[in-house]
Parts: C-alpha cells; structure tokens; sequence
C-alpha cells in the first residue's frame, strides 16, 4: 500500500524503500532561528519533553552563543552558518 512508502526515502536508483516502523515513531525537528532567542527556547524546551522527538536540529546564523538553555538539551545539534543565504 502506498502507507508503507514515503518520498522522502528513495534509494539510490530512485525507487522507494518501504518505511520502518522507527521511521513512523520518531521523528526529527529542524529549527531555522533570526533573533527569537525567547521563542527558540520555548521551542526547543517543549519538542525536548516529546518522546517521539528523536534529535532537535538548529540551524545557527546569528554571532554569538545559543541560550544556556538550549545548550543544556541533549537531543539538540547545532549547525552553525556564518551567512544568512537560501544559496
């Protein structure tokens, strides 16, 4: 059934490979962030509590350090840019 395939898993010659049942229980959050220090926070401080929240990605444009509170989360990983650019 077309349930059991998803896009976003295609193997190498293009065809889908059937989903996992880990890949129907967790799940990744990707968090772009531009000065919402508070709301980034919350953010982050709630998709923790989630079980099914597996990691929590931030992707860091900004100079300076992330919130100590989020520096404190362990399902979180930071990916650091020096420039702001969809290129």
């Amino acid at each position: 059934p077309i349930d059991d395939y998803d896009p976003a898993f295609l193997d190498y010659s293009g065809k889908l490979t059937p989903l996992r049942d880990v890949d129907r229980e967790y799940y990744t959050i990707r968090i772009n962030t531009y000065k919402r220090h508070d709301l980034l926070a919350l953010s982050v401080v709630h998709y923790a509590a989630c079980e099914g929240a597996i990691q929590i990605q931030i992707v860091w444009f900004e100079d300076g350090d992330l919130p100590s509170i989020i520096q404190n989360q362990s399902k979180v990983i930071v990916e650091r840019h020096s420039k702001n650019s969809l290129n």
